[in-house]
C-alpha cells in the first residue's frame, strides 16, 4: 500500500490501476490476489489453494525486502547527516525520502521476485542490500526538492496547448549499445482546431545533433469503414477540442479517440535540471551537466492520456528483395507446411494440430512466434476443437542456452472487428510484466497480437485495448524553455575524474557520451595504471604470442560483437568497431618490456592505445582468452604524452577473446 500511495502522488493514477501494473511486474494476477488484503492471513489461510497461499507468501516476503530496504537507506542518510555530508532536516523530509526509497524499490520489483522465487533460503535485508542500490547522497537533497516541488492542476487545457507542450524522450537499448533521443514541440492552432507535432532526432544524421524526421506512414490502423488506413506516430494535423470546465482535451488521432485529463503543472525554478530527467529519463540523465538548474519560468507538465477506442495496427517492415516482401511489406508469415517455404494465406498454417511436449531443450522448439527477440519469449498456438479458439503455450529460451521452459499459458481465437476478420492473441498482462524490463518490443503489459489476412496474406499486429490510462511517463513534457535549457545542459566537454587514483576500482571504464562522440569520463594516465595494478598488473607477453605464434604469417585475431582486431607480425595491426562509438584505423604496436604495456599507434597519428593485459587463459586452443584494459587518447583531448596522458579512455576488455 505503501507503493500504491507513492505512484498516485507521483503518476495521478487510480488505486485499482497502480496495484494491477505492481502485481503485474512481480508475476501475479489482479484477479487472484490483492495488495490490499491481509496477506499474512491469507498466505495460511487453508481455503485458498497452495498457488494463492504462495503468491501471498511471495507478497509478504516483498513487504519485508521493502520495508528492510526503507530502513536501511535512512540510517544510511542518517549518517550521512550526521557526518556534515549532506544537510537535511530529517524531520521534514521523511516523507519525502520514504517516496523516493520506495520508487527505488518500485524500479527493481520484477529482480526482487526473481531474487525471491531463486534463493534457497528467503532473507529480507540480503536482498534489499544486494537488489536495491541505495541512495545516493550527493544527489538526494536535489532529488527531495524534486519530489516536494508541489504540482498545480490546470483547467485551461487549451491555453496550454496554445502555448505549446514540449516532450523529450530518451531510451538506451543494451541488446546494441545505441542511446536513441526524439523531441517534439505539440502546439494547438485555434484556427484549424488541429495539432501540430513535428518530431526530432538527435541522431538522424552521422553527426549528433537535431534533425527533423519525416512525417512517413509506418503503421496500417484498422478504421471503422474496415479500411486500413497509413498513418503517421504523432498527432501531427489531428483535430482536437477542449473542456476548460473539466479539464480535459479531446483528440482524434490517427489511431482513434483519445482523452486527455489530470493536466498538472509544475515551477521548476531553481531545480537540479540532471535529478529532474534522472527521474523520467534516467538513460539520458548521466549526460546532464550536473551544476546546471532551470531558470525562472520553467514549467514541467504532468497528465493522464486514455485511449476511448481499441487500437489495431499492422507496422510495416522493409526487408528489401525477400520471399516474405509483399506489396511492399515484409510483415508477413511463413508456412513450412508444405515442406518449403512459401507466405501463409490463412489463419490454419499458424495453428499446430496438438500442444508439442517441451523436451527442454530450444533446439527442439516447435512452431512458434516471438513475442521479443530480446528476451527470446515465444508462442505456439494450438488448434481448438472448433478451429475458431483454441490455447497459447508460452516459451522462454534464456538467451546464450540452449534450455527451453515453459513460461505460461494463453488463449487465441477468431473475431470480426469492423468487418474485418482477425485471429487475436490474448497475451496474459502478468506474463508480459515479467518480461517487460528485458523486452523492448513489449510496449505495455496489456498489448496484444492479431493475425489478419490482408493484401491477400497473413500479416501480424499489435492490438492495444480501449481505456488504458496512461501517465505518459516515458516522455518528459515541459515548456518550451525548460525543454531548451535540458537539451542545453548536455555535457558538452568531457568531464576529468576526481576520484584520486588509489580509490579507482577494477570495473573502472570511460562510459561514451553519444551526444558529443567523445568518453563521458575521462582519466588519467596514473588512473589507469593504479586500475592495471589493482586488478593484477600487466602480464609479460612475447611478440610472437601476440602476433604470429602460429607462424600463419596473419596474426593474432579477435572478432566478436561489432569489434574486430588484427595484430600482425611486421609490427602492423588493423582495429574496428561498429559499436558506438563506430571506430576504425590501422595501426603500428609495439611491446614495452618494462613495463609490458603494449601499444597501438594509429597510423594517422590521431589516437594511440596502451593495452595492458591482466589475465590470459590458453587452455582452450585455438582461444586464447584475455582480460585487460586500454588508455586511448585522442588529439584534441589529450596531449598524447605517453605515461603522462591526463585526459584518456579506459576501456575495460574483461573477458574477451583472441583466436588464430
Amino acid at each position: 500500500t505503501t507503493m500504491v500511495q507513492a505512484q498516485i502522488e507521483t503518476t495521478g493514477k487510480t488505486a485499482e490501476q497502480i496495484e494491477n501494473e505492481i502485481l503485474a511486474s512481480i508475476g501475479q494476477d489482479p484477479a487472484v490476489v490483492s495488495l490490499f488484503d491481509d496477506y499474512v492471513a491469507e498466505k495460511t489461510d487453508s481455503t485458498n489453494s497452495a498457488a494463492v497461499q504462495e503468491s501471498y507468501l511471495q507478497l509478504h516476503q516483498i513487504a519485508q525486502v521493502t520495508a528492510s530496504t526503507i530502513a536501511n537507506n535512512i540510517e544510511y542518510i542518517e549518517a550521512a547527516v550526521t557526518s556534515g555530508e549532506i544537510m537535511m532536516d530529517l524531520s521534514k523530509t521523511l516523507d519525502s525520502l520514504i517516496t523516493i526509497i520506495v520508487q527505488n524499490v518500485i524500479a527493481e520489483l520484477t529482480a526482487i521476485a526473481t531474487e525471491i522465487d531463486s534463493a534457497t533460503t528467503f532473507d529480507a535485508d540480503t536482498i534489499a542490500t544486494t537488489v536495491v542500490p541505495p541512495v545516493d547522497t550527493t544527489t538526494i537533497v536535489d532529488q527531495v526538492a524534486v519530489v516536494e516541488t508541489p504540482s498545480v492542476s490546470t483547467s485551461n487545457v487549451e491555453a496550454v496547448f496554445t502555448s505549446g507542450i514540449s516532450w523529450l524522450w530518451a531510451e538506451y537499448h543494451n541488446w546494441n549499445s545505441e542511446l536513441e533521443l526524439e523531441r517534439s514541440f505539440i502546439s494547438y492552432d485555434p484556427a484549424t482546431g488541429k495539432l501540430s507535432e513535428p518530431i526530432e532526432s538527435y541522431f538522424a544524421t552521422a553527426t549528433p545533433g537535431w534533425a527533423q524526421l519525416p512525417n512517413g506512414s509506418d503503421q496500417l490502423v484498422l478504421q471503422t469503414n474496415g479500411i486500413w488506413l497509413a498513418v503517421t506516430d504523432s498527432w501531427d494535423d489531428s483535430p482536437a477540442s477542449f473542456d476548460n470546465t473539466a479539464g480535459t482535451a479531446t483528440i482524434e488521432s490517427h489511431w482513434g479517440s483519445e482523452v486527455l485529463s489530470n493536466v498538472k503543472a509544475t515551477d521548476l525554478s531553481g531545480l537540479s535540471i540532471k535529478q529532474l530527467v534522472a527521474n523520467k529519463l534516467p538513460d539520458l540523465a548521466k549526460y546532464i551537466d550536473p551544476a546546471s538548474v532551470f531558470t525562472a519560468g520553467s514549467e514541467a507538465y504532468s497528465l493522464n492520456l486514455t485511449s476511448l477506442e481499441d487500437s489495431y495496427a499492422i507496422p510495416w517492415d522493409d526487408c528489401g528483395t525477400s520471399i516474405q516482401k509483399v506489396q511492399g511489406n515484409c510483415n508477413t508469415v511463413i508456412d513450412y507446411s508444405s515442406g518449403s517455404a512459401v507466405v501463409a494465406t490463412s489463419f490454419s498454417a499458424l495453428l499446430n494440430p496438438a500442444a508439442a511436449v517441451n523436451t527442454g531443450e530450444f533446439s527442439s522448439l516447435p512452431r512458434v512466434f516471438g513475442v521479443s527477440a530480446v528476451a527470446n519469449l515465444y508462442y505456439e498456438m494450438v488448434q481448438g476443437a472448433t478451429n475458431t479458439s483454441g490455447s497459447v503455450v508460452y516459451y522462454h529460451n534464456p538467451p546464450g542456452t540452449n534450455t527451453l521452459l515453459t513460461v505460461g499459458t494463453g488463449t487465441w481465437e477468431i473475431t470480426t472487428v469492423n468487418g474485418i476478420e482477425l485471429l487475436m492473441v490474448d497475451h496474459p498482462d502478468a506474463l508480459m510484466s515479467q518480461f517487460l524490463p528485458m523486452a523492448p518490443e513489449i510496449d505495455s503489459p496489456e498489448e496484444n497480437h492479431f493475425y489478419v489476412i490482408q493484401d491477400f496474406v497473413v500479416r501480424r499486429g499489435d492490438h492495444f485495448p480501449a481505456n488504458i490510462v496512461e501517465d505518459v511517463a516515458e516522455s518528459l513534457l515541459t515548456n518550451q524553455q525548460a525543454q531548451n535549457e535540458i537539451t542545453g545542459a548536455f555535457l558538452s566537454t568531457t568531464v576529468k575524474n576526481t576520484v584520486p587514483s588509489a580509490e579507482l576500482a577494477c570495473d573502472t571504464a570511460s562510459d561514451w557520451n553519444p551526444l558529443i562522440d567523445e568518453p563521458l569520463v575521462a582519466f588519467s594516465f596514473a588512473g589507469f595504471e593504479s586500475v592495471v595494478t589493482r586488478c593484477g598488473g600487466a602480464l609479460a607477453i612475447t611478440a610472437n604470442a601476440l602476433a604470429d605464434d602460429q607462424g600463419s604469417g596473419t596474426g593474432l585475431r579477435y572478432d566478436s560483437y561489432g569489434t574486430s582486431i588484427t595484430f600482425k607480425a611486421d609490427s602492423t595491426g588493423s582495429y574496428s568497431s561498429y559499436n558506438n562509438p563506430v571506430r576504425s584505423f590501422d595501426f603500428t604496436w609495439t611491446i614495452d618490456p618494462m613495463t609490458n604495456y603494449i601499444t597501438l599507434e594509429n597510423i594517422d597519428g590521431s589516437s594511440r592505445d596502451i593495452l595492458a593485459i591482466t589475465a590470459l587463459d590458453t587452455t582452450n586452443p585455438p582461444f586464447i582468452a584475455f582480460e585487460g584494459y586500454s588508455y586511448i587518447e585522442e588529439i584534441g583531448r589529450s596531449n598524447m604524452i605517453t605515461n603522462q596522458g591526463t585526459d584518456g579512455q579506459i576501456v575495460d576488455y574483461s573477458p574477451w577473446s583472441f583466436t588464430y
